[in-house]
């Protein structure tokens, strides 16, 4: 089987001081798994296991390939905080948004 580049669908959610992405990424293993940032990038890939080559597939509805993804992430994340978590198929990545993009409540002053 020839294998291609799969694209994993992610959700993305927000809480007060963090992103959080989630992908699906089925057949991958924690090793397989590859997180990276770089400038304005977050690159996510992973290797997807082979099956067994002595198998002559009769039907097949997989499709063999491994996983790309990249987020443009720009300065609003913290690079040094960013966490991922892979369990049962799914990539869980926390992106902590850097100081200057909190939103932050400015005091209003009486003169």
């Amino acid at each position: 089987m020839e294998k291609t580049t799969l694209i994993p669908p992610v959700d993305v959610f927000e809480t007060g001081d963090k992103y959080i992405l989630v992908l699906d990424m089925p057949g991958t293993t924690k090793e397989g798994i590859e997180v990276s940032a770089e400038n304005d990038t977050l690159t996510i890939k992973g290797s997807v296991q082979e099956l067994s080559e002595e198998w002559t597939p009769l039907s097949s509805e997989f499709r063999l390939g491994d996983y790309k993804r990249d987020f443009t992430i720009g300065s609003k994340i913290d690079h040094e905080k960013i966490d991922a978590k892979y369990d049962n198929g799914v990539l869980t990545i926390e992106l902590t948004k850097s100081e200057h993009a909190k939103p932050r409540k400015i005091d209003v002053k009486l003169n």
